[in-house]
């Protein structure tokens, strides 16, 4: 029965070990993740910068997105109306 106590009480000690070990890399962690937040908020954004000096590069990336999605919406149409052609002529 002694035996069974100490062998409890030494896993009791393993596992309080292990609950400081994960406290402690918890905290490791949250510093590492201010630290970057911080170095990234230290940093100006490329995106304003790029606003401000490429309009013109922006605007054309806006173009070409908007086309493609156009693109896209019509094939999708497409699609449906082939789709639903298909099954009103099957039935």
């Amino acid at each position: 029965m002694e035996g069974n106590i100490d062998f409890l009480n030494a896993e009791l000690g393993v596992v309080a070990e292990r609950e400081k070990n994960i406290v402690v890399e918890i905290a490791a962690l949250k510093e590492a993740e201010n630290k970057r937040n911080a170095a990234l908020q230290a940093q100006p954004t490329f995106l304003l910068n790029q606003e401000r000096y490429f309009p013109h590069v922006l605007q054309a990336v806006m173009i070409e997105l908007i086309m493609s999605v156009m693109i896209m919406i019509r094939v999708i149409r497409r699609v449906t109306v082939i789709r639903s052609t298909y099954i009103y002529l099957t039935f």
